[in-house]
């Protein structure tokens, strides 16, 4: 979980400061929907399971 507060706050930061670049975006997003998929136990096209 600290992990996860940690990668939020890099992401804030880099928002804030005009440093978000289109990667930064994408990474994000992925690693949440992932989680969201985990939660839900919905499969995700292209990955056999998800790691926690």
């Amino acid at each position: 979980m600290k992990h996860i507060i940690l990668q939020k706050d890099n992401f804030m930061e880099k928002c804030v400061s005009g440093n978000l670049k289109k990667s930064d975006i994408s990474r994000y997003t992925r690693k949440a929907g992932l989680a969201i998929a985990e939660g839900y136990g919905w499969k995700v096209r292209g990955i056999e399971s998800v790691e926690k």
